[in-house]
């Protein structure tokens, strides 16, 4: 039974964009996408730079990690998300996120 909640919830994961927390849950740290599950309880992920948007690294992440980290259907969301959602909360540096919006075509 816990191979098939394991494996359901993998599939459910696989694909969704995310914002990841720091530790102490007032930041985002990382963004990026879940490729899949590597096997029960850890999980491969894809991170994006902050910079470009463009992908940086890869690495697994075990799903405890991964419990606050909220997650979007694709990267329009999570996009969304950062200027004026959920995310738009835990930014770190509102005048980094507007130097990143120039740089990318948009006004600060």
């Amino acid at each position: 039974m816990t191979n098939v909640i394991s494996k359901n919830l993998g599939e459910a994961l696989s694909g969704k964009c995310f914002h990841s927390l720091t530790k102490d849950k007032n930041k985002i740290h990382w963004q990026g996408v879940v490729v899949g599950q590597a096997e029960p309880g850890w999980y491969l992920v894809r991170l994006f730079s902050w910079l470009s948007g463009n992908p940086t690294q890869m690495t697994l992440v075990r799903f405890e990690e991964m419990v606050d980290w909220i997650f979007y259907s694709d990267s329009d969301e999570m996009n969304f998300s950062w200027k004026h959602g959920v995310a738009s909360k835990y930014r770190a540096d509102q005048d980094l996120t507007e130097t990143i919006d120039f740089l990318d075509g948009g006004r600060p």
